[in-house]
């Protein structure tokens, strides 16, 4: 079996604490966490399969399984942590001092009458009010409560999950210690079914949010610009299973066509072996989104109609030494529609086996590559107007109820926004279904904020390795969300040898063990060291933040400094496209410097069109790079570094309904890309035509691609053909039957039997007995 490799790479650990003992704990303060990373990567043939505690690392979409949502009242006790004990290796010593440190709470027989009450998931600070610093608190806290599980479950495979949890949590399950994990922004999941009762079973949860400043091993390490909650932030649940299941099923398109690639992850931790072949279907549908189902994190119940794809095979599946087996195809779906942001088409894949057991994930068919300078989009190059968003709220901090996402996320849309960066951490799971679902394109990244010392670098390259478990969680947790297109490493790091080698071996991997037809990129402070940051080289997306005028640099020269910057970034880095991650300013926390933030926007937006990858008119501007500028924030925020305790950088307050004089400057100018660019954002809503329509295709001219929409009144054979200027048949896009509504296509001119010459073509759309005809240009 192909074990991890990441070590190898950065050297093999040494110096790790060998400390035994509470007494030794106590006086192991100053001492490195020893505490091991619980994600690894193991392998069946040349498929590499995500393993977290021992098990295949789960899909976290919702299921039609039996669950038991352990959402609700809870019993509290605040405690004060030991930090060196919280981040030692798990030992059985160890789990012995975290049990005495306790004082028995992780006992069944525990009493925890004289707990407070707690509603969770929820952030344990206490939240004081609308822009009213929250309460500092970066501690311990036990968590208990029961669950009561029925006779008709007891035998079944029982997978407790969490989404998140700040920072360490270790999990108790009816007295026995059943794992931990580190990080406080991404999910993780426990086999217990070993430990699991008919009637009533106890959960106790030791978390420990060591606090930020203090040492320099944890991630994030330093304090960062946003707010250290402690507690369970998002939702907990237990989902019982068939002896053998479905771990996960991951969907990658691979063209534009709707050929897919499929991987179904068989878990067998029994490693009973099935007596006959298991067999395994597949079905696809379309995805519809509405009222009653936009806020479902549980793709079946988006389904709709028939399922435009199936199929299946019968497997005899040989399993690792730990009962792991993927089985791997190449699907099409016919005819897809595809993702974009303003087309956000989705679908939902089905996977069933014959075992008892099914799974369903939403996914979308979009291509996203680098061309030279460029970013394509659905082949087609493109730059992205762009906001971003920290997931905390004056009510709710981090733990916001799934309307409350959507509301933010709608309202992040309503600014014209074609793209969303969210903040410096995975947000909550639900986030990126309803990106998937609105059309916000996404930049997503983990928590590696300032990490300014070469110690800190080294810590978690060559020993700790947490940062990479983070990168892995995120990317396995969202491996199928269309919306995502970037994964961002780092966020203003100073230390640039350390940090190219972090983001050269992150980039290497997942181009190399689990490419997901996505890219990666960082957030480099554009004046650490500069344009010349050589660390860019080891990413897709050169990536920097832009606060001239703000941090540095004159207000008065804010445009010609933000485009010598990007004349410069482009020549260090030729042939490599340019993402800004950030600029703006506050407007301060009495809200009288809205003047000076809109002057920021007016002076640096500007700098950035003059470098973006298309012009206002949407046309594509060969020399330049710039595939996103990003605004921060949508909302103001809470954070450590202010002495008001909040962050007033964005278009509105924190109440959400307040907005700032810069908000109609900034909606006025990105409407414009929302209207020119091949993925402008408004998803329009049209009557049934009562003839057919057929829109003038996008790009035009175009080079190599474009897409071509059209409308139908009823379902009807149809034909999309091609013709060049001598009435010469050139390509047949669509003939089959298809429903009413809306419909696009692509037309790749570099993927035609023969080479097309610039000049004129025709496009005829007969449908229904009408027929409708459309000019292009392919310009080369």
């Amino acid at each position: 079996m192909k074990k991890d490799s990441f070590v190898n790479r950065f050297g093999r650990l040494t110096g790790l604490l060998s400390l035994s003992g509470l007494a030794m704990v106590a006086s192991a303060s100053a001492q490195e966490a020893t505490l091991k990373a619980t994600f690894s990567l193991s392998a069946q043939e040349s498929v590499t399969i995500p393993v977290q505690n021992g098990r295949i690392f789960p899909n976290f979409e919702e299921q039609l399984r039996p669950t038991i949502s352990l959402n609700g009242v809870w019993k509290k006790w605040r405690f004060a942590a030991n930090d060196a004990l919280t981040l030692l290796d798990r030992t059985p010593t160890a789990i012995d001092a975290l049990e005495t440190e306790g004082g028995g709470a992780h006992l069944p027989e525990f009493d925890d009458s004289a707990w407070e009450t707690k509603t969770l998931p929820a952030v344990e600070n206490t939240m004081n009010g609308y822009q009213q610093r929250p309460e500092y608190y970066e501690d311990g806290v036990w968590y208990r409560r029961t669950f009561t599980v029925p006779d008709s479950l007891v035998n079944q495979k029982v997978i407790l999950k969490f989404l998140s949890v700040n920072y360490v949590a270790d999990v108790w399950v009816n007295g026995t210690h059943v794992g931990y994990h580190e990080g406080g922004f991404t999910p993780f999941a426990f086999l217990v079914s070993p430990h699991i009762v008919s009637g009533t079973n106890t959960i106790a949860v030791r978390v420990d949010n060591p606090e930020w400043g203090k040492r320099k091993d944890i991630v994030p390490y330093t304090k960062p610009d946003w707010f250290n909650y402690t507690g369970i932030i998002h939702d907990v649940m237990i989902e019982f299973r068939p002896g053998i299941f479905i771990a996960r099923a991951d969907i990658k398109p691979l063209d534009l066509q709707g050929n897919c690639d499929l991987k179904v992850f068989l878990d067998n931790p029994a490693m009973v072996l099935p007596l006959k072949p298991i067999e395994i279907s597949w079905e696809v549908y379309e995805a519809k989104v509405t009222p009653a189902n936009k806020l479902s994190s549980r793709p079946a119940d988006l389904v709709s109609g028939s399922p435009v794809a199936t199929g299946g095979f019968s497997e005899q599946p040989g399993f690792t030494e730990d009962g792991f087996s993927v089985l791997t195809t190449t699907i099409q779906v016919p005819t897809p529609r595809i993702w974009s942001p303003k087309y956000p088409n989705l679908y939902i894949l089905k996977v069933k086996t014959d075992l008892g057991d099914s799974v369903y994930t939403q996914f979308g068919i979009r291509t996203f590559e680098t061309n030279g300078n460029k970013v394509l989009l659905n082949s087609l190059v493109t730059f992205f107007a762009s906001v971003a968003r920290h997931e905390d709220h004056p009510v709710y901090g981090r733990s916001m109820p799934v309307i409350q996402i959507q509301t933010d996320l709608d309202i992040a849309k309503s600014t014209n926004a074609t793209m969303l960066r969210t903040a410096h951490y995975p947000n909550h799971p639900f986030t990126y279904l309803y990106t998937d679902r609105i059309g916000l394109a996404v930049m997503e990244e983990i928590p590696v904020w300032w990490f300014d010392h070469a110690e800190a670098w080294i810590i978690q390259n060559e020993r700790r390795q947490i940062h990479r478990q983070m990168f892995r969680e995120m990317v396995f947790r969202d491996y199928n969300r269309p919306s995502i297109l970037l994964w961002s490493l780092t966020n203003e790091c100073a230390d640039v040898e350390n940090r190219k080698i972090f983001m050269e071996a992150m980039d290497n991997e997942l181009d190399t063990l689990y490419p997901d037809g996505r890219l990666t990129t960082q957030s480099a402070a554009s004046d650490r060291p500069g344009p010349h940051d050589d660390s860019q080289h080891a990413v897709d997306v050169a990536g920097w933040t832009m606060y001239y005028g703000v941090f540095y640099g004159s207000i008065g020269t804010i445009t010609e400094d933000t485009k010598k910057f990007l004349s410069n970034a482009m020549k260090f880095h030729p042939g490599k496209p340019i993402v800004d991650t950030e600029y703006g300013r506050w407007s301060r926390e009495d809200h009288k410097e809205q003047g000076v933030q809109t002057n920021i926007f007016n002076g640096t937006f500007p700098a950035f069109e003059a470098y973006s990858a298309r012009s206002r008119t949407g046309a594509v501007i060969d020399t330049n790079a710039l595939m996103a500028a990003t605004w921060w924030t949508v909302f103001d925020w809470y954070t450590h570094t202010l002495p008001d305790g909040f962050q007033s950088m964005g278009l509105y307050q924190m109440d959400r309904t307040t907005a700032k004089s810069v908000l109609t400057n900034l909606k006025t100018r990105y409407s414009v890309y929302a209207t020119t660019q091949p993925v402008y954002t408004a998803v329009e809503e049209t009557e049934q035509p009562r003839q057919i329509r057929l829109n003038q295709n996008y790009p035009n001219p175009f080079n190599p691609g474009t897409i071509i929409e059209y409308s139908l009144p009823v379902g009807s054979p149809v034909s999309l053909q091609i013709y060049d200027n001598t009435g010469r048949l050139v390509g047949t896009l669509v003939n089959q039957f298809q429903p009413a509504g809306e419909h696009q296509v692509l037309f790749d001119a570099g993927r035609q039997r023969y080479p097309l010459a610039s000049g004129m073509y025709l496009y005829r759309l007969v449908a229904g007995g009408q027929t409708a005809t459309g000019k292009m240009v392919l310009l080369k």
